[in-house]
């Protein structure tokens, strides 16, 4: 027969073995989370900044993934949360920085491009200060259209 305290001892070993994994699995989870997914293309960490003071013009980040074998050309971009929105890349050059409107954004096969500050980003018109924003992507004849977070200019 067994002592009462060991049952306890291997329960509670039990436990906190399966806590551990629980907590493994979903950081690992946590990290390759992918907040959208079609077309072969995966949208990561996209979200709109707030817009500086009380403008309304606006920037939106994040990163697209193209996990299919032949490349992807964004030609364009809207926001139901703006009047407009475009691709747009800031350069540096001679120690000037200067943006320019891109016509369109080439995903390598197997490739990612990130939009980031002081790189490709969507330059957002005319926001409308909202907290739901729908993004929609196009890419010749398809679209990907997903939900867009508000976040305050300071988070990454």
């Amino acid at each position: 027969m067994a002592r009462p305290g060991t049952i306890l001892e291997a329960s509670r070993s039990a436990h906190i073995a399966a806590t551990v994994v629980f907590l493994i699995i979903f950081a690992i989870a946590g990290c390759n989370r992918a907040q959208h997914r079609e077309h072969e293309l995966v949208f990561r960490d996209w979200y709109v900044a707030t817009p500086m003071a009380n403008g309304t013009m606006t920037v939106a980040y994040g990163s697209i993934e193209n996990v299919g074998a032949g490349e992807r050309h964004l030609l364009g971009v809207s926001l139901s949360c703006a009047e407009s929105a475009e691709l747009h890349e800031t350069l540096t050059s001679a120690g000037h920085v200067s943006m320019r409107a891109l016509p369109t954004v080439t995903i390598p096969p197997s490739g990612e491009v990130r939009f980031a500050p002081g790189g490709k980003h969507l330059m957002v018109f005319g926001f409308k200060n909202t907290k739901d924003c729908q993004v929609k992507f196009t890419f010749g004849a398809d679209e990907s259209a997903f939900a867009l977070p508000v976040k305050p200019r300071e988070a990454k």
